[in-house]
């Protein structure tokens, strides 16, 4: 699929295609204009299920300041317990830590793999979520990933 992205770069409006192959290199900001309009245009800015064994991961894009609220009642509908970040920090996570929700920050930089120490703390939360642990989630609860757009970073987690 074809995706073009109007930029505006010293005041002159520049489009840009791209091919959804393209993604990896790019830079992070024209990147995540991409897949979002990739998104938009398929319809899929909905919340990703995952659902294999044991795990029940939602995937979804990163919400903002302005969204949290709205992005917090999707969280509720899929009774999501843990957020994992697989982006930079880009929004105040007050109102998850105030529903219950525990976040989890496991930046790594758009297109690269996640470091060794990313995977093993990624591990540990899905170990504690879903296999063993004091704090193991019942049948019906979920966690949730998210990077910017959720097509690049929190699909390469799960």
């Amino acid at each position: 699929m074809t995706v073009t992205v109007t930029q505006v770069v010293d005041g002159s409006a520049r489009p840009a295609v791209f091919e959804y192959g393209d993604f990896l290199t790019l830079n992070d900001k024209a990147s995540s204009q991409v897949k979002r309009s990739y998104r938009k245009l398929n319809g899929s800015s909905q919340p990703s299920m995952i659902e294999k064994g044991p795990l029940r991961i939602v995937i979804t894009d990163s919400p903002s300041d302005f969204t949290i609220e709205q992005h917090l009642s999707e969280l509720m509908k899929f009774n999501v317990k843990h957020v994992c970040r697989a982006c930079e920090p880009s929004y105040s996570t007050s109102a998850l830590t105030q529903a219950g929700i525990k976040v989890h920050d496991f930046a790594f930089p758009d297109g690269d793999p996640p470091s060794d120490i990313i995977i093993s703390q990624w591990l540990d939360t899905i170990e504690e979520c879903f296999i063993s642990g004091p704090n193991i989630l019942k049948a019906t609860d979920r966690i949730s990933v998210h990077c910017v757009a959720g097509l690049g970073r929190a699909p390469v987690l799960v």
